[in-house]
């Protein structure tokens, strides 16, 4: 089976999305959402989406700016389940606006003590990793603190893999 949500990929348009899911007893209904790192709402969902689930009204937020040069606008905190790959979130609050588009933003990623790796080099990988394994996160930062600190390159990434002889990209 593929995953459905979780996955990281690059849009036609060069926009970087982020599949889940959202969903309650009666069923779940996929989405995209667009990561923006200058949202400092964890995420913005549409109002047809929340209610694709009837998530329950929590309260009212003013003035949230769904950027790219658009006016603020008024919405709703609501609770919903989601689901990005193995990370399952119940009840969260999101912000709900009447509008087109779907944004998951820092704090979501703060929120889930995510670790985000994004692969720009077209033609090759247009996607990454996103996962909330701190061990992998702990593993990525020994890493890149050996490289960067110390030209160590501890993973030996010149050298295929020791056990299956994949290369990593």
């Amino acid at each position: 089976m593929q995953q459905k949500s979780g996955k990281l990929m690059i849009n036609e348009v060069g926009k970087l999305i982020l599949t889940g899911e959202i969903f309650d007893d009666h069923g779940s209904y996929a989405f995209e959402a667009c990561v923006d790192t200058g949202l400092s709402l964890n995420m913005v969902i549409t109002k047809e989406l929340a209610d694709s689930v009837c998530a329950k009204v929590e309260g009212k937020i003013e003035n949230i700016s769904i950027g790219g040069g658009s006016n603020t606008t008024d919405g709703l905190i609501r609770r919903a389940n989601f689901r990005f790959g193995n990370l399952l979130l119940q009840n969260y609050n999101v912000a709900v606006i009447n509008g087109s588009r779907n944004l998951v933003g820092i704090k979501f990623f703060q929120d889930t003590k995510t670790i985000m790796l994004v692969d720009f080099f077209k033609g090759k990988t247009m996607g990454g990793i996103i996962t909330n394994d701190r061990k992998f996160a702990s593993a990525i930062g020994k890493i890149s603190h050996c490289y960067f600190c110390h030209n160590n390159d501890i993973s030996k990434s010149n050298e295929p893999c020791p056990t299956c002889g994949v290369r990593g990209e």
